[in-house]
C-alpha cells in the first residue's frame, strides 16, 4: 500500500507563510498562509508521522515498543511476556475482528500481514476512506528487498539481486572475476599509521575516501537485509571509514568481487520446517583477534523457519 502525496494531508502546526506560487499575480505584495503541509516544508515528515500515527491508533492498532514503525492489533500484542508471538499469531480467534494483523510503515509505504485475508481487506478499506491510496497487490519488492513466495510449498525467499547488480555497475565491477569468500583468507586489516609505516598502503584522497565510505555503506545495507554472510566483513571495513587506505579499499573491492559470484544467494524460510516456530541462536567469538588493540570479536545469528532473522 502506498499513500499518494502523503505529506499534503496533515495540517500545519503553527503560522507558516510562503510566497505566491509562480503564475499568480497580485496588485500588491502578498503571501500565502499555509493550512496544510507541503513537500519541502521542514516539519512535513514529522507532521505526516503524527497524522498517520493518530489514525492507525484510532483503528485499534498499537505501536510496537521494539520498533516504532510496526503497528500491531490488540490481539497480537503480548500481555504475558512468557507467551510466544508465533503462538498468538497461529491461535484461533473467536471473532474476525480479533484476528491478528501487523502493519509495517515506512514513510508513506505500508505492508500488511495477517492470517486472514478478510482482515487485511477491512484495514485496506479503512485506509482508503482516510487517504488516497494505491494498492500495489502482494509485495514483491520493499526497500530493495525482493520477495518470492511459493504458497503451495509454504516457502519464502528474500534477496537483493537487483541492488547488488546496481552496486557492481556503479563501481565498474559488473563483468569482473568473482571470489568465493568475502575476504581473502587470513586477511588482517591494520590502522592507517601502521599500514603507512610498513609501506604497504597510502592514505586515500577525498574522492577515494568518499568511494570507500559509499561501498561500505552499501555493503552494510545488504548485510542488514538479506546478506548476513557479510556481517563480519562489514564490521571490519567500517572501522576504517574515517581514514581508509589503499589497502582498505582493495579489501572492499574484493568483497564486491565476492558479490559478483554470489549475487543470486537468498534467504529461504520454510513454514513446513520441523522447527519453524522455534528460534534457534548460534554465537561464537575469537580471542584477542584484532591486530591493533587485541580486542576480541564476537558474532551471532538467530534462525527461524530455516532462515536467518538477525
Amino acid at each position: 500500500m502506498d499513500v499518494v502525496t502523503a505529506f499534503l494531508n496533515p495540517k500545519v502546526d503553527g503560522d507558516v507563510y510562503m510566497a505566491l506560487p509562480q503564475g499568480i499575480e497580485a496588485d500588491k505584495p502578498q503571501v500565502c498562509k499555509l493550512r496544510k503541509s507541503l513537500y519541502g516544508l521542514k516539519q512535513a515528515p514529522h507532521l505526516w508521522h503524527e497524522h498517520i500515527d493518530h489514525f492507525l491508533r484510532s483503528l485499534g492498532l498499537e505501536r510496537c515498543e521494539y520498533d516504532p514503525n510496526v503497528y500491531l492489533s490488540a490481539s497480537t500484542t503480548l500481555t504475558d511476556r512468557t507467551d510466544s508471538p508465533l503462538a498468538i499469531w497461529n491461535s484461533k480467534q473467536s471473532a474476525e475482528n480479533d484476528t491478528p494483523i501487523i502493519l509495517l510503515l515506512y514513510v508513506d509505504d505500508m505492508l500488511l500481514f495477517s492470517p486472514s485475508a478478510n482482515r487485511v481487506t477491512t484495514i485496506k478499506h479503512l485506509l482508503h476512506t482516510k487517504y488516497k491510496m494505491t494498492d500495489l497487490g502482494p509485495v514483491r519488492c520493499f526497500l530493495s528487498i525482493e520477495i518470492e513466495r511459493d504458497q503451495s510449498r509454504r516457502i519464502l525467499h528474500i534477496h537483493q539481486q537487483r541492488a547488488i547488480r546496481k552496486l557492481l555497475a556503479t563501481n565498474g565491477f559488473s563483468d569482473c572475476n568473482g571470489h568465493w569468500t568475502p575476504q581473502p583468507t587470513g586477511s588482517k586489516l591494520r590502522r592507517l599509521e601502521l599500514d603507512v609505516t610498513n609501506g604497504t598502503a597510502r592514505t586515500l584522497d577525498s574522492d577515494g575516501k568518499q568511494r570507500y565510505q559509499s561501498i561500505v555503506g552499501s555493503l552494510m545495507w545488504l548485510m542488514l537485509c538479506t546478506r548476513p554472510d557479510l556481517a563480519f566483513t562489514v564490521s571490519m571495513l567500517s572501522k576504517f571509514s574515517s581514514t581508509p587506505t589503499t589497502k582498505h579499499l582493495s579489501e572492499a573491492t574484493y568483497t564486491l568481487r565476492y558479490l559478483r559470484h554470489t549475487a543470486n544467494l537468498a534467504i529461504q524460510y520454510n513454514a513446513s520446517d520441523s522447527e519453524a516456530t522455534m528460534p534457534i541462536g548460534y554465537t561464537d567469538s575469537d580471542f584477542a583477534g584484532d591486530p591493533d588493540d587485541r580486542k576480541s570479536t564476537s558474532g551471532y545469528v538467530f534462525m527461524l523457519a530455516g532462515g536467518a532473522i538477525t
